[in-house]
């Protein structure tokens, strides 16, 4: 009971930003990750039309391409998923415009922070699917 009562003390007074960091996978990584905006990021609404980051919501789920320079995440690119709307003729994949580098990573997930002044979002990121 001593245990029970203790552990509902300490997620009272965790920030939910605090409880949002500590999400984990099933391997104990977590899923909840924070991005520095890069100045030039190209951030586009589920319309396809040019954004800013004041225009993110949380809540928004978004697809991020981003590099990792020693453990910092930055986004270069953001774009807020609604209804696919894929060119005509495109193959999967083939509908994002820009070319992909060979540090350039992806994630998806769902925005649980946004700092404007610092330009940062946290994503509670999903788990990517490896094909079997």
């Amino acid at each position: 009971m001593k245990n029970t009562l203790l552990t509902l003390m300490a997620v009272t007074l965790l920030t939910p930003a605090l409880v949002a960091q500590a999400k984990q996978d099933a391997a104990g990584n977590t899923t909840n990750k924070t991005f520095k905006v890069a100045t030039d990021a190209k951030i586009h609404a589920a319309d396809g039309k040019v954004a800013l980051l004041t225009d993110l919501k949380v809540g928004d789920k978004v697809g991020l391409a981003y590099t990792d320079s020693n453990g910092t995440l930055t986004a270069d690119k953001i774009h807020v998923i609604g209804e696919p709307k894929a060119e005509p003729g495109a193959k999967k994949g083939e509908d994002h415009k820009g070319a992909k580098s060979d540090t350039e990573l992806h994630a998806r997930g769902v925005i649980t922070a946004i700092d404007t002044a610092a330009g940062t979002i946290a994503v509670d990121v999903q788990q990517h699917h490896k094909k079997q």
